[in-house]
C-alpha cells in the first residue's frame, strides 16, 4: 500500500508514514502485551524504506526538482504559534461552512453528521475498552492540536509551512472518526433486531444514506461557492470561447514551421495556457520549478509572482533568447511581423528567436547577471555574453523623473520601451503624447512596457501616474538591426530539428573551437 501511495501521492504519503508512526504508538499502549514494540517499530521502518527504495528511480529525481525550487526560495512563515482560536475548528465540523484555501484557512474536517455522531458514541461508550477509546480520542486530539498549533502543523507538512491548501493531512481526522464511528456501530447488539424488522432496518439505512448524500452535495456546493466566490471561476461558455479564439491559432503556430521553438501570448485565460492549447511556452504555475530560471526570467524583465513565471514584459529581445519565434496578441506589436490572424487574434513572428540550442562564446559560460533592475542593462548584457561582444541592441535613455509629466527626445529611430522596478509602484497609468499605454504596477501586470514606434529626434511626451511613486523607471530604444545581426551570428551553426517525439528532441549544432552550447531549456 505504501508503494501504491508513494507512487501515486508522495507528499501524502509522507502524513500517511506519519500518522502510522503515531498509530502504532497508540496499538501499543492499547495493546503493549501483545506487540513487542522494537519489532513492531522496526517492520514499519523496514517498509517504508522498502517503499521508497522500490521507488527510488522515480522519487530521487522529484526530491532534486524540489530543492532546486522551492528548496532555494523562500517560505512563508505565520506570525504567531496559532493560526488561529482551536475552537473555530468545530465550524468545520457543520455541513457548507466555506472558509478560505489561503494560509489562515479552516482545514476540511466534515466527513458526515452521522460519523461524528457516531465516532462522539464510540469514544463514550463504556462498553467498548477504555485503552482502546482513549487511543482513538488522542489520535484525534493530536490531530486537532496539530490543525492550529504552527510547530505540529510544520512537521506534518514536510518541515515547510504549506502555500495555502491548509492541512493537507486533514483526511486523516476523517478516517480516525469513521474507524471510530465503524468501531462503534459494530459493537452494538442489532443482528437479532435486524432480523425481526427486516423492514424496517433497510428503511432506517436508507434514511441515513439520503441524509448523508443529502450533507454531502450541501458540503461540496459550498466548497464549490465560496471558491468562486474567492477566486472567480469562468462559465462553461466562456471557457469554450476562450478556447476557440486561441486553440487553432496556437496549434498552426506551433507546426508552422516543423522546427522545436516556444510560441508565447500577450492575453491571458489560465497560468498555464500553453497546457491548455498544447503550445511550448514560458508562461506556467508550478510547485516544482527550476528557482535559478525563474529568477533569471525576473531579471530579464518577465512577470513572477511567487510559483508563477508568465511572459509578461517581454521584448524581442527576451524573446529572441529564450526561442520565442511566435506571439499571438489582441494589439499591434510594432517590432514583430504578422503571420495570420482571425477576428480578434493576430500571431506575429518574431524572426530573430534563437534555436533551442545553439553555439555560443566559451566567456558565456561564466556569465553574471549585471546587478540592476534595469531589464535593458540584463538583456543587453547577456546577449553581449552569448556573442562575445558588444551587440548595442538597446539605445538607452536618461531619465530623472519618475512620475508626472516629462518629455524625452528618441535617440534612434525604433520601437520606444519603458520599464519600472518589479516593486515600487502601486496602481499607475502610463500614457505618451496624452495616448493610454497600460496600467502599472498590478499584482500580476508586466513590467515592460512597448510605448510605440518613433523617427530619431522626436520627443516624446510620457506621463505616469501612481498612488505611489516608483524609484525608477528606464527607457530603451530597440536596434532591431542590431539585434538580427546578433541573431544571425548566434544562428549560423544551428541546423534544423532533425527528430522529434514527445519531450525530446534531436538538433546537430556546429561550432568553432572553444565555443559552448547555449539552451534556454532549465538545465542544472
Amino acid at each position: 500500500c505504501l508503494v501504491l501511495l508513494f507512487w501515486c501521492d508522495y507528499y501524502l504519503a509522507y502524513a500517511v508514514g506519519l500518522f502510522c508512526l503515531l498509530y502504532l504508538c497508540m496499538l501499543l499502549a492499547v495493546q503493549p502485551r501483545a506487540l513487542s514494540p522494537f519489532r513492531a517499530v522496526g517492520r514499519l521502518a523496514l517498509s517504508a524504506a522498502a517503499a521508497f527504495g522500490l521507488l527510488a528511480w522515480f522519487l530521487l529525481p522529484v526530491l532534486l526538482d524540489l530543492l532546486s525550487g522551492a528548496g532555494q526560495s523562500g517560505n512563508w512563515r505565520p506570525a504567531s504559534p496559532v493560526y488561529y482560536a482551536p475552537w473555530r475548528l468545530l465550524e468545520k465540523l457543520i455541513p457548507g461552512y466555506y472558509t478560505t484555501i489561503t494560509y489562515y484557512g479552516l482545514p476540511q474536517l466534515y466527513c458526515g453528521s452521522i460519523t461524528l455522531i457516531a465516532a462522539l458514541c464510540g469514544l463514550a461508550d463504556v462498553r467498548l475498552p477504555r485503552r482502546k477509546r482513549w487511543g482513538n480520542g488522542a489520535l484525534l486530539l493530536i490531530l486537532a492540536v496539530s490543525f492550529f498549533f504552527c510547530p505540529l502543523d510544520f512537521i506534518w507538512h514536510g518541515f515547510r509551512f504549506p502555500n495555502w491548501f491548509p492541512a493537507r493531512y486533514s483526511f486523516l481526522w476523517g478516517f480516525v472518526l469513521v474507524l471510530t464511528a465503524a468501531g462503534w456501530l459494530i459493537s452494538l447488539p442489532l443482528r437479532a433486531w435486524q432480523r425481526q424488522h427486516r423492514r424496517l432496518y433497510a428503511g432506517v439505512c436508507a434514511l441515513l444514506l439520503a441524509v448523508t448524500v443529502a450533507e454531502t452535495g450541501k458540503n461540496a456546493a459550498a466548497m464549490l461557492q465560496g471558491l468562486n466566490s474567492e477566486f472567480g471561476c469562468a462559465t462553461q461558455t466562456e471557457w469554450e470561447n476562450a478556447y476557440d479564439e486561441t486553440a487553432a491559432l496556437a496549434r498552426q503556430a506551433q507546426e508552422r514551421d516543423g522546427d522545436v521553438y516556444r510560441v508565447e501570448k500577450t492575453y491571458q485565460f489560465s497560468q498555464n495556457d500553453g497546457m491548455l492549447y498544447g503550445y511550448n511556452g514560458i508562461s506556467h504555475y508550478s510547485s516544482t520549478y527550476h528557482a535559478p530560471s525563474n529568477r533569471l526570467c525576473e531579471a530579464l524583465g518577465l512577470t513572477r509572482r511567487w510559483l508563477w513565471i508568465s511572459s509578461r514584459g517581454a521584448t524581442p529581445v527576451t524573446d529572441t533568447l529564450l526561442g520565442v519565434r511566435y506571439v499571438l496578441s489582441k494589439s499591434d506589436m510594432p517590432a514583430y511581423s504578422a503571420v495570420s490572424a482571425n477576428d480578434t487574434v493576430t500571431v506575429f513572428k518574431n524572426s530573430c528567436a534563437l534555436p533551442l540550442l545553439t553555439a555560443a562564446d566559451k566567456h558565456a559560460a561564466d556569465w553574471v547577471a549585471p546587478d540592476t533592475e534595469n531589464p535593458f542593462t540584463v538583456q543587453e548584457s547577456l546577449l553581449d555574453a552569448l556573442c562575445g561582444e558588444e551587440t548595442r541592441v538597446w539605445r538607452h535613455i536618461a531619465v530623472k523623473q519618475t512620475v508626472g509629466r516629462f518629455t524625452v527626445t528618441v535617440p534612434a529611430d525604433g520601437v520606444l520601451y519603458a520599464a519600472f522596478p518589479a516593486n515600487g509602484g502601486k496602481n499607475g497609468s502610463l500614457y505618451a503624447d496624452g495616448s493610454y499605454i497600460a496600467r502599472c504596477f498590478t499584482q500580476n501586470g508586466a513590467r515592460v512596457f512597448a510605448v510605440g514606434r518613433y523617427a530619431a529626434g522626436q520627443e516624446v511626451t510620457l506621463m505616469l501616474t501612481a498612488e505611489q511613486t516608483p524609484n525608477a523607471i528606464w527607457l530603451a530604444v530597440l536596434d532591431e538591426e542590431a539585434l538580427a545581426r546578433a541573431s544571425a551570428a548566434l544562428q549560423g551553426g544551428s541546423a534544423p530539428v532533425e527528430q522529434q517525439r514527445a519531450s525530446v528532441f534531436t538538433r546537430t549544432v556546429t561550432a568553432e573551437e572553444g565555443q559552448i552550447l547555449y539552451t534556454s531549456l532549465p538545465y542544472s
